[in-house]
């Protein structure tokens, strides 16, 4: 029996050791630092975090949803309650974006959202937006706050910052598999029925997803498609096996996984944008660590752009109920742009040489 414990112990302390190598970013570059202001100035500009909207909401739609802590409730929360937890959060957004008081401020950022997203979904209806909402405890526990910051945190140890980035990499790859394993029956080898042109023709006639390459995927041979009806399940179910492999493969995965979100733009017109900061934890960071760490950036433009955007939120919200003149819900030509400029920058890191970290201990 104690043979069999040592050898799963083994198992376990190598499956880490990969994992951390795998998801290695840099602790002494500025990479991070640069992927939070990306995200608060994203954040900022498309509103990113706002619920307003459900002060429009009818009473009578409020559907307590199964394993979801807000069944408590009976109905949304009262009007200034929402304005309290927008301004809050949009407080906490230019503290992120500005690098002031990072920790503090993102957790903040990361318990409002649990909670009014946790009414939002009792609508029936849970989106992709918790991958961004994970987001925040990677911003408190790595080295993001002390880079490129007006108020540097340094207090991050090297160990929490690697595990809290291949932790985050695990949840990717859960979430991942649980999107693949519903697509199991798409393996059927009948051609009579496609999971693939279900959503394509839901879309196309339903909801009105007519642009890009949607009209020209109707002609693509059946056989093509019912190919990719086998391929996607178990493309999303490998990520565990990408990730454990090595540090190439995990981004050959990654890219994959751009270049997948990008033909669902292009023929499916959905462009799941807040997946791109999702896997841009990675790309984006690992892009600038090795092809720009040396370029200086002006943290005094930076500053006044995240403060102007938040004024011009706050002003929405208590004026206008609205939070931003830019709204990006179902904004197909800006998930196109942002797809294919991941896509060429996690190309780029795996056509890059680099050096291999040391093993984690």
């Amino acid at each position: 029996m104690k043979k069999y414990i040592h050898w799963i112990d083994r198992k376990a302390h190598t499956a880490r050791n990969s994992i951390l190598i795998s998801t290695h970013i840099d602790f002494n570059q500025n990479g991070l630092g640069v992927f939070r202001i990306l995200f608060g100035l994203y954040s900022l500009l498309f509103s990113e975090h706002y619920w307003g909207w459900l002060k429009s909401i009818p009473s009578a739609l409020y559907r307590n949803t199964r394993w979801n802590f807000f069944n408590i409730f009976s109905d949304f929360p009262a009007d200034w309650f929402i304005d309290i937890m927008d301004i809050t959060m949009l407080i906490c957004m230019v503290c992120i974006t500005i690098g002031y008081r990072t920790r503090l401020t993102s957790m903040v950022a990361f318990f409002i959202m649990l909670i009014m997203d946790g009414f939002a979904y009792n609508l029936g209806k849970i989106d992709h937006e918790i991958m961004m909402t994970l987001i925040f405890p990677i911003l408190a526990f790595t080295n993001s706050r002390a880079k490129i910051a007006i108020r540097p945190e340094t207090h991050t140890t090297k160990k929490t910052h690697d595990r809290a980035i291949a932790l985050y990499a695990i949840v990717i790859v859960f979430g991942l598999f649980t999107s693949g394993v519903p697509k199991i029956p798409w393996m059927d080898f009948n051609t009579s029925t496609n999971g693939i042109l279900r959503w394509y023709y839901e879309g196309y006639y339903v909801s009105d997803r007519v642009h890009l390459l949607a009209p020209y995927f109707k002609y693509v041979p059946i056989f093509l498609v019912e190919i990719t009806d086998h391929f996607i399940p178990l493309f999303e179910m490998a990520g565990l096996y990408f990730l454990l492999k090595s540090r190439k493969t995990w981004y050959t995965w990654l890219f994959a996984l751009c270049v997948f979100h990008l033909g669902n733009t292009l023929v499916l017109n959905i462009p799941f944008i807040p997946q791109v900061f999702a896997y841009g934890v990675f790309i984006l960071p690992k892009f600038y660590n090795l092809y720009l760490k040396n370029a200086r950036l002006n943290l005094w433009v930076i500053y006044p752009i995240g403060i102007i955007l938040g004024c011009n939120n706050l002003f929405g919200i208590l004026f206008k109920n609205q939070s931003t003149y830019f709204p990006i819900e179902n904004n197909l030509y800006t998930g196109l742009a942002t797809w294919i400029v991941l896509t060429i920058l996690a190309l780029s890191i795996l056509l890059k040489k680099h050096p291999k970290p040391d093993t984690p201990l």
